[in-house]
């Protein structure tokens, strides 16, 4: 079985006041990275982000849209 996770990092931060994704995306990549977590999958949507990335053009319509992108992409070894 792998284990996946799926990052949702495509809304616009509007209350954040601030593209946040900037500043938290990278600790929680490292995050995962010293995890057990075999796959993971970054979603992207407002912002252009410094990582590989699944974009999302529909991202307006909430993290469902974008959780829907990012499922879609794992592996087929993965169950969800």
């Amino acid at each position: 079985m792998t284990v996946a996770a799926v990052v949702l990092a495509a809304g616009a931060a509007t209350r954040y006041g601030r593209p946040k994704q900037l500043e938290l995306l990278p600790p929680v990549l490292a995050a995962l990275a010293a995890s057990p977590v075999d796959e993971v999958v970054v979603v992207a949507g407002a912002y252009e982000l410094d990582v590989p990335a699944v974009q999302v053009d529909d991202w307006v319509r909430g993290p469902g849209a974008s959780l829907r992108a990012g499922l879609a992409t794992l592996g087929d070894d993965v169950t969800h």
